[in-house]
């Protein structure tokens, strides 16, 4: 806090100044107390951020105890040790896990971060002694000076896809090396700041949840506005989807269309993201590629 200009230094946690006769000007910044982060770790469970914490002089780094398990969500915010500028120290990491504890970030916006750690030993970030799973945000922008790092185990992808997507693999990135290719169960040892990637791919053909008569020759118009389906397959003696046909199916993700099958006007008009599978070169493949079809994904299936 600032009066006239003057920093102000809190006492036990409190700030207090004689108000000047003349007008002052109070700039005040407040944020979650770096204590109270610690408390809601030590008591448990889910802790979510809703501001950023930053670490104030003196402190020390974060702990999650033996015995404990920790869901620690981000939510977009930033874990900052607060060190970055600072010399490195003995403990300047950000964060010790000897529990379980898994960080992840629920905010569809901007990616949380671990930063700020500044550290005259191995690891400048997580010091891992028990099971850290890392499902989303990121761990970046924090210093070492001697050159381990940490091992850690890849996990199993703990981020939700949207429909018609699926988590295909890990790509690793240390310090300035180019990007490996990694799985689950897979382990990475930390040696610089690294990032890690999720890369998704378009989920194979589900099982239809909405099944068509197998002697369709055609479907009319709006024929199936509305429906309630996500899988769906037409014959393969279909020859025409008439305008409109699946208007509104905004459960609709994935559809199977045969090679020779004329779509009509808007077919998928109000569905949200619609993956069809059909041959190359199909007019399937054409009506994908029109930019006022941006709604819709074409797949080569090679199957048909």
């Amino acid at each position: 806090m600032k009066v006239n200009g003057e920093e102000i230094q809190p006492v036990e946690g409190s700030y207090s100044f004689s108000m000047p006769e003349a007008v002052a000007t109070v700039t005040a910044e407040f944020s979650c107390d770096w204590s109270e982060l610690q408390s809601a770790i030590d008591n448990g469970g889910t802790v979510t951020l809703t501001a950023d914490v930053i670490a104030p002089p003196g402190s020390s780094p974060l702990v999650v105890a033996s015995g404990k398990t920790v869901i620690l969500d981000l939510n977009g915010c930033t874990i900052d040790r607060g060190l970055k500028n600072a010399s490195a120290q003995a403990d300047g990491y950000v964060l010790v896990n000897n529990g379980t504890l898994t960080i992840t970030d629920s905010n569809a916006g901007t990616a949380g971060s671990i930063t700020g750690g500044n550290c005259s030993g191995d690891v400048g970030g997580v010091i891992n002694a028990g099971t850290l799973t890392l499902a989303g945000g990121t761990i970046t922008g924090n210093t070492a000076s001697g050159s381990a790092g940490g091992d850690y185990e890849l996990p199993e992808c703990g981020f939700t896809v949207p429909a018609g997507i699926c988590f295909r693999e890990w790509s690793v990135v240390i310090g300035n090396a180019d990007p490996v290719v990694k799985v689950p169960g897979d382990t990475i040892t930390v040696t610089a700041n690294t990032i890690v990637t999720a890369v998704w791919d378009i989920s194979p053909f589900g099982e239809p949840d909405f099944i068509l008569p197998a002697d369709l020759s055609e479907i009319g118009a709006e024929a199936f506005k509305g429906v309630a389906m996500s899988v769906t397959e037409i014959p393969a003696g279909c020859t025409s989807v008439g305008d409109y046909a699946f208007r509104d199916c905004t459960g609709l993700s994935q559809i199977r269309i045969p090679a020779d099958c004329a779509l009509g006007t808007d077919v998928f008009d109000g569905c949200m993201r619609v993956y069809v599978f059909s041959t190359a070169g199909s007019p399937a493949e054409a009506y994908c590629n029109d930019p006022e079809h941006k709604n819709c994904v074409f797949v080569e299936d090679r199957q048909n």
